[in-house]
């Protein structure tokens, strides 16, 4: 397997899959895979759009794991990262999956905070399938 781009890409979507339907048997794979890219974010062509927020991805194959404290960390990190880039729509991402983890784990006081602030970033962004996604883990 190739390392460019294309493949960081790739395995942001598969992972992404992974984390969405639970298929926890294939997080420790897909770790060591895009264990190269940490620290990165892949952004399309145009510069517009990004796919893969690396250590967000990272983050939500550490939950699968049950490794919550790396979660965490690497959440974080992540949501540090695109603060710094000033990229609203990523950070609206990152809030949204560490709060489902949040929740998935018990934190709902926590959980419920961030996935607030999603949701508010998600609807002033018209990020409509992020608005509904939250909808749908909260019922509001």
């Amino acid at each position: 397997m190739g390392r460019g781009w294309l493949t960081l890409l790739a395995l942001g979507n598969v992972a992404w899959a992974a984390i969405a339907v639970g298929a926890a048997q294939h997080a420790g794979r897909l770790r060591r895979l895009l264990a190269d890219y940490r620290g990165q974010i892949a952004v399309m062509a145009t510069g517009t759009y990004a796919m893969c927020a690396v250590d967000r991805v990272h983050a939500g194959l550490a939950v699968l794991d049950g490794e919550h404290d790396q979660a965490d960390r690497l959440f974080a990190g992540a949501l540090a990262q695109e603060r710094s880039l000033r990229s609203r729509p990523l950070e609206t991402r990152t809030l949204h999956w560490w709060g489902r983890a949040l929740l998935q784990r018990g934190d709902t006081t926590r959980g419920l905070e961030m996935l607030t602030r999603a949701r508010e970033l998600a609807d002033e962004l018209g990020m409509r399938a992020v608005t509904r996604q939250i909808g749908d883990l909260t019922g509001v």
